[in-house]
């Protein structure tokens, strides 16, 4: 698997990634496919996460943990209406209260 990453200026960093293991059912481009697709989920979510909610700047100390399913909470609540923009969804939430109370999938008890 090549994969090459672009995130600084005039540089580019190529790097070949192996992987060994003893299981002789899927072929390579199969098991090329499983991880890329494992790690688009992956870095699709702490990419929204730390852009929109802020979460490697975080300088929360004491029970960190809390934060953060308040954090999945508010993610998955936004992405379970069909939200595709979390930034956009936050920030108005954040401006209409309403707009949470009248979001599909939300009950009131």
């Amino acid at each position: 698997m090549e994969t090459r990453r672009e995130n600084r200026p005039f540089a580019s960093l190529l790097r070949d990634c192996l992987l060994v293991s003893s299981l002789s059912g899927p072929t390579a481009e199969q098991w090329n496919d499983h991880i890329r697709q494992h790690w688009r989920i992956e870095n699709g979510s702490h990419y929204v996460r730390d852009v929109t909610f802020a979460e490697d700047a975080s300088r929360i100390r004491k029970n960190p943990d809390i934060a953060a399913r308040l954090r999945s909470f508010a993610y998955n609540l936004l992405r379970g209406t069909g939200c595709d923009n979390i930034k956009n969804a936050r920030w108005r939430a954040a401006l209409d209260l309403n707009l949470i109370l009248t979001m599909p999938g939300w009950r009131e008890n």
